[in-house]
């Protein structure tokens, strides 16, 4: 992907992005995980305009993610949870679908809680 910013926003978390993101990995010791995807729309400014998949250990979890529809709207900070993700390799992949209209995928950040 490539980094984004915007200087205006005000929580940096929110204003920053990895657009164009195909996959993530976390080395981590064996266990379970809840991985929590943040997410805000600062480009699209209609439902439907950024669709795309996300995996997690080879696992689909979101087959067509609209990220505009799930936050409610333009501008609005949305957090994705996805629990119980199994790691047995020490490496925790996810992966970012294609969007189907050609928008990039979009990403802000990214929070990894072992929880056995």
């Amino acid at each position: 992907g490539r980094s984004v910013s915007e200087d205006l926003i005000a929580n940096k978390v929110q204003g920053s992005a990895q657009r164009g993101i195909a996959a993530f990995r976390a080395m981590v010791p064996e266990g379970t995980y809840d991985v929590t995807l943040y997410f805000c729309e600062y480009w699209s400014t209609t439902p439907s305009s950024r669709k795309f998949a996300i995996a997690a250990e080879q696992r689909v979890v979101a087959p067509q993610f609209d990220l505009f529809q799930a936050a409610g709207g333009f501008a609005k900070p949305f957090a994705y949870l996805i629990r119980k993700v199994a790691v047995s390799d020490g490496r925790l992949d996810l992966q970012f679908g294609d969007t189907a209209d050609g928008a990039s995928t979009i990403l802000n950040a990214i929070s990894i809680q072992q929880v056995r």
